[in-house]
């Protein structure tokens, strides 16, 4: 029948999985069961935008609507969202340089009114995509500034806004029944860079159960997330359905702001 799609797969000498813990693993990351929730749910493209089909799955559209509905819910909380001429000018600079570079030939052959339409759009693309980003993390920490652990406030977390370099995940264990999610994510932390190292990170660290202070094996977390950077904030939070098992959202960045947690700076020194 020709060629054959059948290819060997070579396995490396030092990976101690048996086969049937690799196959799974394939599985896993090749079927919608390997999302999380926050990738595989993604409820406000798919349904809650009030767009036709076409725009709902324009970028460009799509990340300035998903922005705005955050925005909202910042303010509500008595955040501040920066507009664009309050960016700092590096920003507004870098923005304009990507968006000069990704506009590259598409306007040479338009009129001038055309091409500063479209650098317009392609700029505001690459504004809303990263407003977008933040936003998101600001939104998912609101939460935890009511729990009492915490001492941070929504207008520190704007101050993610005015950063030079941002990046955002969020992350769920699968700790099996011997241990539980701090000591999973300590052991793969351990093994691997989990998130790119800039000089601050602000971590919402969400567990099954509340307790006032930290258990070892999250105080054990918490040094190896904030590892050389030099500024860190730990923001806590709980989730019930987790049971022992950890959800973290960070955010790492470059910013002449920092995000200063006093309470963990001083039992960091202790």
């Amino acid at each position: 029948m020709g060629n054959s799609l059948t290819k060997e797969i070579v396995i490396a000498n030092d990976v101690k999985a048996t086969n049937a813990e690799i196959a799974a693993c394939c599985l896993w990351h090749t079927s919608f069961y390997g999302f999380v929730r926050e990738h595989s749910m993604d409820y406000f493209r798919l349904g809650e935008i009030s767009k036709g089909i076409k725009d709902r799955w324009d970028d460009s559209i799509y990340y300035k609507a998903r922005a705005e509905r955050c925005y909202s819910i910042i303010r509500r909380n008595g955040g501040h969202i920066p507009t664009i001429r309050e960016l700092a000018p590096s920003k507004k600079c870098e923005l304009i340089c990507q968006s000069k570079k990704n506009f590259g030939s598409i306007g040479r052959s338009k009129n001038k009114i055309k091409r500063k339409r479209l650098f317009r759009r392609q700029f505001l693309w690459f504004y809303y995509e990263r407003m977008m980003n933040i936003a998101g993390f600001i939104v998912h920490a609101i939460p935890a500034l009511g729990d009492e652990r915490n001492k941070t406030n929504i207008e520190q977390l704007c101050y993610l806004f005015q950063s030079d370099q941002f990046s955002t995940e969020t992350v769920t264990s699968y700790a099996d029944e011997h241990s539980n999610g701090a000591k999973y994510f300590c052991e793969l932390l351990e093994m691997e860079e989990l998130y790119p190292k800039l000089d601050n990170i602000v971590v919402v660290l969400t567990t099954g159960e509340w307790h006032l202070k930290m258990t070892e094996d999250e105080k054990a977390l918490c040094k190896l997330l904030v590892g050389d950077c030099k500024y860190s904030n730990i923001l806590l939070a709980t989730d019930y359905s987790l049971g022992r098992q950890v959800r973290l959202t960070y955010a790492t960045f470059n910013s002449k702001y920092p995000l200063i947690n006093e309470q963990y700076e001083k039992e960091k020194e202790r």
